[in-house]
């Protein structure tokens, strides 16, 4: 997919956690969001999974918006269909 329609996870949830979202304020920024605004907004947030901070693998693999787990995730599973497509384009490109 062309970069200018990756979505940044907190663009396509919609959750108002971002940095200055309207409910940032109240709960605190997401730190997926935060840490990617620091590199230029670029779509730092796509893979929040490996981001997210946590002292265990199943609290790191909690959505901070839903409290879902990853694979439970409509961004997540849009991301695994993205990247299974742009390696599908790849080996096609390469025939």
């Amino acid at each position: 997919m062309p970069p200018a329609q990756r979505l940044n996870c907190w663009e396509f949830m919609n959750c108002g956690m971002e940095p200055g979202g309207i409910f940032a304020a109240t709960n605190g920024p997401c730190p997926v969001a935060e840490q990617a605004l620091n590199k230029n907004g670029d779509p730092g947030g796509r893979p929040c999974w490996e981001i997210m901070p946590g002292s265990s693998r199943s609290i790191r693999h909690t959505c901070r918006f839903t409290r879902k787990s990853c694979h439970e995730c409509p961004y997540y599973q849009r991301i695994q269909i993205e990247e299974q497509a742009h390696r599908f384009e790849e080996t096609i490109a390469g025939m």
